[in-house]
């Protein structure tokens, strides 16, 4: 928060800045309290975020369990994906709340390995960078830029939604499914992202303000939105495909993409590390809740005995 020169590893002496927009330190009553007013200002927006998504918990959990989708129909059909979103992002949004010890377990093992990267930060993303062009992963580095795009909300989406357009005006309730869970988790975990890169505030790579550089304005290094997406799209598509195949590729192609995100000095190692497990994490709690829903769709059709009610699915 305080300029000071720092030695980076392998670098020249950088000066660590003032957050943005504060041309001085506080010296006195009036200062310290404009000084106080940013940051609150800062803050509230993250803080009112969480505040909602815990809200939401009450309300959603409120609800019984969503159950199977109903009789097809386009009005019962968007107040059914309305409810399973409320109930799914409150429950998500509690997750921490109802930890078991073997998932303890488990977080506790990501965030030890998380603080390790961490700790080596430079030295990991300047081996990747040294690795670029070498003989025998050149197509690793190389299969990370070609499936970039595919880690991008804002790329991405237009298709997430035509292909749910498309697939339920077709009637193939497993596309309109799948669909509809890339984008709930894509969704969810960017409601979450938002509020920790507004708190956190961590300088990306190409900054030059070293791995440490937190609390600034307008950081948005940590967490990576492209590792979050890349990620659940691996998960929810291995999930559904259940080839083991498809599920390594989907995996590798993610793992590329992350691998991408340091060589282009746009995430730390630590970054893409978390927010690919926190990604995942929330696409597996998706695809969990629906099978609970599960059930195939009731369909009304008729016989030579007159009108029939079973069920279906549609592919």
């Amino acid at each position: 928060m305080f300029s000071k020169e720092v030695q980076l590893a392998g670098r020249s002496p950088i000066i660590a800045q003032l957050p943005s927009g504060l041309s001085k330190l506080p010296t006195g009553a009036n200062d310290e309290k404009v000084y106080c007013m940013k940051y609150s200002t800062k803050y509230l927006p993250p803080i009112l975020l969480l505040l909602f998504l815990i809200s939401l918990a009450p309300a959603a959990l409120a609800f019984d369990n969503p159950g199977p989708p109903p009789e097809r129909g386009l009005f019962s059909d968007g107040l059914y994906a309305g409810k399973v979103f409320l109930y799914d992002t409150g429950y998500i949004a509690t997750s921490p709340f109802r930890i078991t010890n073997r998932q303890a377990l488990i977080w506790g093992g990501l965030l030890a390995t998380s603080l390790m990267i961490y700790n080596n930060d430079e030295a990991i993303a300047d081996a990747v960078h040294d690795s670029r062009n070498s003989p025998g992963i050149k197509w690793f580095h190389e299969l990370g830029e070609f499936f970039e795009p595919a880690g991008h909300m804002g790329v991405m989406n237009k298709y997430y939604f035509g292909g749910l357009a498309i697939s339920y005006a077709v009637g193939s309730d497993k596309a309109t499914r799948i669909f509809g869970e890339i984008l709930e988790a894509h969704f969810i975990a960017g409601l979450g992202k938002v509020a920790i890169q507004s708190v956190a505030g961590r300088a990306r790579p190409h900054e030059g303000l070293g791995s440490e550089s937190w609390g600034n304005d307008n950081a948005t290094s940590f967490p990576s939105g492209h590792s979050i997406n890349i990620f659940q799209l691996a998960t929810i598509l291995s999930h559904h495909a259940n080839r083991t195949w498809f599920t390594v590729g989907a995996y590798t192609i993610a793992a590329s993409v992350g691998v991408q995100r340091v060589s282009s000095e746009a995430h730390w190692p630590s970054d893409v590390f978390l927010s690919a497990a926190f990604g995942t994490a929330v696409a597996q709690t998706v695809l969990h809740l629906h099978e609970g829903y599960g059930g195939p769709r009731p369909v009304v059709s008729a016989t030579t005995n007159g009108p029939a009610l079973g069920v279906a699915w549609r592919f």
